[in-house]
């Protein structure tokens, strides 16, 4: 069994080649059966989340591959200096389901999750589309940002945080001619002025307004996966066509 690591998926999986992948996944025979969604109790820390996510192929002859995600959440790690998300992907042989390989999770699902909005982006952003407001400053932010840049010419990004000093780290980090990123306090002008705004956080009170929105903006809402978490408010979703992959 091959084991892939983080340096070698970074490597193997550029945006355009990836979101294009995903497209014909998400349009082809893919058989992805609901996700295992378990809460783990961990004392005076919030409780902590693990996700089982299994997928095959959908052939007549068989499955050539099948496999799973398994992958924790663990909201108190960054104070540990640890990641929020860790996991693993297993690779199976679709025929005997002999194991293939063990893929690093964390940068799997990083550029996933960033190109699978870019697919979305593709489809409903506008097409001149060159602002990018990200909310959040966490694990996917860089690849949300790079993977919507990917698909759309954009050229001016805003990051806005909780924590100012992240915010302005990873603009300072992503900055570069012809593709400047900056740090923002002022989320509605932000907001205002975008093309896209895309939100990864684990918020539980709405951030995004949809007062401050103007039309056709595109909004990726990413973040918040339990029912007690939210990144938009009512009115967002009121003014919006809503699309779930």
């Amino acid at each position: 069994m091959r084991i892939i690591s983080a340096a070698e998926v970074e490597e193997a999986l550029d945006f355009h080649s990836l979101v294009e992948a995903l497209r014909n996944a998400f349009r082809g025979g893919i058989i992805a059966p609901p996700r295992h969604h378990h809460t783990i109790a961990c004392g005076d820390s919030p409780d902590a989340t693990l996700l089982l996510m299994p997928a095959w192929g959908d052939d007549s002859a068989g499955p050539r591959h099948a496999g799973g995600k398994i992958v924790t959440v663990y909201p108190d790690n960054p104070a540990r200096n640890l990641p929020t998300i860790m996991g693993v992907y297993l690779l199976l042989d679709g025929r005997t389901g002999e194991p293939t390989a063990l893929i690093d999770g964390p940068s799997l699902t990083a550029r996933r999750t960033a190109a699978a909005s870019a697919l979305a982006a593709r489809y409903l952003a506008r097409p001149d589309a060159e602002r990018l407001l990200m909310i959040g400053t966490g694990k996917l932010a860089p690849y949300l940002i790079e993977a919507h840049a990917s698909v759309r010419p954009i050229c001016n990004v805003l990051i806005w945080g909780r924590d100012r000093g992240k915010a302005e780290r990873l603009a300072a980090k992503l900055d570069r001619p012809n593709f400047r990123v900056a740090a923002t306090d002022d989320l509605p002008a932000a907001a205002a002025r975008a093309h896209i705004v895309s939100c990864a956080t684990s918020s539980h009170e709405p951030l995004l307004r949809g007062d401050w929105l103007g039309p056709g903006v595109h909004i990726d809402l990413v973040g918040a996966y339990r029912p007690d978490m939210r990144e938009a408010d009512d009115e967002t979703i009121r003014k919006a066509r809503i699309f779930v992959d």
